[in-house]
């Protein structure tokens, strides 16, 4: 075979996948046809169910008129009672359905009160107890056994038609005394309520308790139809439903639909396949070119992650190294200047007081501006690992370290935060510091306040203020408020707190605000 004639992988594949999903659509079209009739026969009897209840609840209710019949008989057992009130009381029952053919009265068997009369004269003085039809004689035996509403199958009336009667037995002072009767219209009630509604769609057929046919086709109960049993009070009633169209044209469209469905599902995933294949070598090409250069830039990540820690390590060594030298510095430094100290007391005595008590405050300055330079070294830009603390603990730590005289030190709930212990105690502390000695305040008051990413830890003084004017330059080195002060103290707090990776700002209006804004991600649950 040569060149122009061999059938490329792509081809191969696509031809195995087009195989491989012909082989399977073949036992889906099962599946589908039977989903497919399950569904609608599901779907049909849920809809036939509600219909079915529906003609059972309406033939329920005209016979629980009975009960009232049986009730207003029993007040009016006497007849010229009886006659009056029966006037009164058929007509209304009798206008709550189009469907009720017949109500009477019968008092010992004999039905002496008939509405409407008119068209029910041959009912009127029947006896009820001699009646030859073998269905009513039935229907007056079990009346007579029983308390409760009897209703008899469909049978033909003595007035004409077809009817369902419903019949209860009246008793006074536990003695018979008669029956009362409604009569309802089955043929126009099972039109109407039942076989109006489907006849588009279902053949029909109802049958009794001895399975006689009522209504309908009785070859339907032997097809694959849809049955369905209810009771209206002591008679059972089968009804059974079959589609016009048989259960495979009811469902034929969706089949349709579904076949339709899959075949396109064929043909594109096909398609699908043959582009697929068409651009893999050209996509290999790409992914292989792309993953060279990440891999180029993976190993320029790495150095450049091995580059920040070392200078992370060398920038935490000149820290220390800073650190000691400061410490060392300071302690020669104190050295000298108690020696200077000493040596303005010596003169006190041969010189100019005012003299001597400058040379003092003068020194004194300097041995503060070394201890907070030594503070400043200590705070850098780096800080130990950050571990859980209480806020609030943090602050009554504080508290116990300064010198509140006077001051009120008000603190509220705090939440717990990841930082620098120390270090974070070490800018409240000169914080708090600041508001007693610089702001002369009366009360401080700490309190948080959440935000949408991050949460506001707030320290307010009613203390001096700062003029807005000097607000930007409030936490450069070497800017005081005060003259003669470096305010070494704000620079140590704002480096102590960007170490932290947080934001520290001042308000100053009414009240002077120190706000520190801490991530959400510093925040513990």
């Amino acid at each position: 075979m040569n060149e122009q004639t061999r059938i490329s992988p792509k081809a191969r594949t696509c031809a195995v996948v087009l195989f491989l999903i012909i082989a399977l659509y073949a036992p889906s079209v099962v599946l589908i046809q039977s989903q497919a009739l399950n569904n609608s026969k599901f779907q049909a009897s849920t809809e036939l169910d509600y219909i079915v209840n529906k003609f059972e609840t309406n033939l329920t209710y005209l016979f629980s008129l009975v009960e009232s019949l049986h009730l207003s008989s029993i007040s009016h057992e006497n007849y010229s009672d009886l006659a009056l009130h029966f006037n009164t009381t058929a007509p209304s029952l009798y206008n709550r359905s189009e469907h009720i053919r017949v109500i009477t009265v019968a008092p010992n068997g004999t039905q002496l009160y008939v509405y409407p009369l008119e068209g029910n004269e041959g009912v009127l003085g029947h006896n009820l107890l001699e009646d030859d039809n073998p269905s009513v004689v039935a229907d007056v035996q079990l009346a007579l056994e029983t308390d409760d509403i009897v209703v008899s199958v469909p049978y033909e009336l003595r007035q004409g038609g077809i009817g369902i009667v419903g019949r209860k037995s009246v008793f006074v002072n536990s003695t018979w005394w008669g029956f009362v009767t409604i009569i309802v219209d089955f043929v126009d009630i099972i039109e109407e309520s039942l076989l109006s509604v489907v006849e588009s769609s279902y053949y029909t057929c109802l049958k009794d308790k001895n399975g006689q046919l009522v209504a309908g086709t009785n070859d339907i109960f032997l097809e694959d139809s849809l049955v369905f049993s209810f009771n209206i009070f002591n008679q059972p009633f089968s009804i059974a439903f079959y589609p016009i169209r048989g259960w495979l044209d009811y469902v034929l469209p969706s089949i349709v639909l579904s076949h339709i469905g899959i075949l396109t599902i064929v043909f594109l995933t096909t398609g699908i396949s043959w582009l697929t294949f068409n651009k893999q070598e050209e996509l290999t090409v790409l992914v292989d070119k792309r993953t060279e250069e990440l891999e180029r830039a993976n190993i320029g990540l790495k150095k450049e992650i091995e580059d920040r820690k070392r200078i992370e390590e060398n920038l935490r060594a000149q820290k220390e190294e800073l650190s000691q030298f400061a410490h060392t510095l300071s302690h020669d430094l104190k050295g000298r200047f108690h020696n200077i100290l000493g040596y303005a007391e010596l003169l006190e005595d041969e010189y100019d007081q005012k003299y001597v008590d400058r040379i003092s405050q003068q020194v004194k300055r300097m041995q503060l501006i070394v201890e907070k330079s030594v503070e400043l070294a200590d705070a850098g830009l780096v800080i130990d690992e950050k571990k859980k603390y209480s806020l609030r603990s943090l602050v009554l730590q504080v508290k116990e370290i300064i010198s509140l005289g006077e001051v009120e030190l008000v603190v509220q709930d705090l939440p717990s935060v990841y930082c620098d212990g120390p270090r974070l105690i070490q800018a409240l502390q000169n914080i708090i510091d600041n508001a007693i000695i610089h702001g002369n305040a009366d009360t401080i008051t700490i309190f948080s306040e959440p935000k949408q990413e991050h949460v506001d830890l707030i320290i307010e003084n009613d203390g001096k203020t700062i003029p807005p004017d000097i607000l930007p330059q409030i936490f450069e080195r070497g800017f005081s408020t005060k003259k003669g002060h470096q305010g070494i103290g704000l620079v140590i707090i704002h480096k102590i707190i960007q170490a932290h990776g947080w934001r520290i700002t001042i308000e100053s209006e009414d009240i002077l605000v120190y706000r520190i804004s801490i991530p959400n991600s510093d925040i513990a649950s």
